[in-house]
């Protein structure tokens, strides 16, 4: 695999090396790595995220921007070839299941009728915040949003870093 994980296979064939890769990896990885512990962790700080969101109604607007088919909108059609396979591993881990067409017509493949179907969201996917959406929240809300996506987008790339280290030791 090597260092940096950016290749240019579609999204199917690095769902299928995740597999493969998790299937390898799942008994390394859960044994004394730390790394169950870590992504109860994450588990955490990614349902508090999801709980501020709705709090704050988030998803309301966000679905509102998709049903009116704002151009730019930020789940559209390719998002999902910037998830690589160690953040793909992830998700697996936590559970995670993959679809095999996409559930929302120009829009990304792992984006459902209630929005993201995966608990492990690429760094875009929790961070981005459109113009619209700021203004509507306003500046403390967007900054308490900031600080949790933080918190879970750390413990995430922690998980990532531990199963590219358990890949690279696969590799070599």
């Amino acid at each position: 695999m090597g260092s940096g994980y950016v290749d240019s296979r579609d999204i199917m064939e690095k769902i299928e090396g995740a597999r493969r890769a998790w299937a390898s990896l799942k008994g390394v990885l859960y044994e004394g790595s730390g790394f169950v512990r870590l992504l109860r962790l994450y588990r955490m700080e990614i349902d508090a995220s999801w709980a501020l969101m709705a709090r704050l109604g988030v998803g309301g607007h966000c679905a509102r921007c998709s049903a009116e088919r704002v151009e730019g909108g930020c789940c559209s059609q390719s998002i999902e070839e910037w998830y690589e396979e160690p953040l793909l591993v992830v998700n697996l881990a936590l559970g995670a299941g993959f679809p095999e067409e996409r559930a929302v017509e120009g829009g990304c493949l792992f984006l459902g009728r209630q929005g993201c179907i995966l608990p492990a969201r690429h760094n875009f996917c929790v961070n981005y915040l459109c113009p619209g959406l700021k203004e509507s929240l306003g500046q403390d809300a967007v900054e308490r949003l900031q600080r949790q996506y933080g918190r879970e987008l750390s413990l995430g790339w922690e998980c990532e870093l531990m199963v590219i280290r358990a890949l690279e030791g696969l590799d070599g």
